[in-house]
């Protein structure tokens, strides 16, 4: 079964460029430009990893992390954002990678999150 990422960003070329970066490896990867439309793909699809900016129109990544975890306890998180002194970040407990960030920390960390979801299956898709 392949890993399943949902990438949620009000910037549509940062979803497609990540999209288009992992798509590759074999990753699932679905899109969304809102907390609210996440909450809709999330309520509907099994979710291995959640990749979410940080500052968006409405929620915040950080409160649509703690929602999404709610509704999928499993569900590894990982917040990016090109704000790295916003208060809220230091008391988050979601793993966080910094904007702009490189292509190769960014399959590690999701690499790290779906192992710990999902334990390191020899021959899976999407293995990194």
């Amino acid at each position: 079964m392949a890993v399943s990422l949902l990438i949620v960003d009000d910037e549509v070329d940062i979803r497609d460029c990540v999209e288009d970066f992992l798509l590759p490896y074999g990753f699932e990867v679905f899109q969304a430009g809102s907390a609210d439309e996440a909450m809709l793909i999330l309520a509907s699809q099994p979710i291995t990893v959640l990749v979410s900016d940080v500052v968006m129109p409405g929620m915040n990544g950080i409160d649509l992390a703690d929602a999404a975890v709610a509704l999928q306890p499993e569900l590894g998180v990982l917040l990016i954002s090109g704000y790295v002194g916003n208060p809220e970040l230091m008391q988050n407990t979601h793993r966080f990678l910094a904007k702009p960030f490189r292509m190769d920390k960014l399959l590690s960390a999701i690499g790290e999150l779906a192992k710990k979801k999902a334990g390191d299956h020899k021959g899976s898709p999407a293995k990194v």
